[in-house]
């Protein structure tokens, strides 16, 4: 239907309570800067996925082999003083007279320093961080 007045195309609309009509051509004209606008963020969105991924490498790059072997060298001495710490408490609490506890836990110490210890160097020589990558 044409409005005579305007010389817009209407479209005619029934509901329970009232009948109007509505213009057709302002409809499609939303309906395209909407689509124009979706169109935008669209692009926007992976625009800033692209992006991301682009930090993402170069963080990665940042963190390359050298740093990962500092990484684990510092680890390494960590590890070597918590159990050179435990084989200390247990050396010294057996010889106070504390009781066997005490040197049951320095050598636990030691013990789990040794498996660290392990777990470092196996890491490092594999190019694995410890982050999961």
């Amino acid at each position: 239907m044409t409005c005579q007045f305007c010389h817009s195309s209407l479209e005619v609309k029934h509901t329970e309570n009232a009948t109007f009509t509505e213009e057709i051509g302002k409809i499609a004209e939303n309906t395209e800067r909407i689509v124009a606008k979706l169109e935008r963020i669209e692009r926007h969105h992976a625009e800033e996925v692209r992006e991301r991924e682009a930090e993402r490498a170069e963080f990665r790059g940042i963190h390359g082999p050298v740093q990962r072997m500092l990484g684990a060298l510092a680890g390494s001495v960590f590890m070597l003083i918590f159990t050179a710490f435990g084989i200390f408490f247990a050396m010294l609490s057996s010889s106070t007279g504390a009781p066997a506890i005490f040197g049951v836990f320095g050598l636990g110490f030691a013990v789990i320093g040794v498996i660290g210890l392990i777990s470092v160097i196996k890491k490092a020589l594999s190019g694995r961080s410890g982050s999961g990558d």
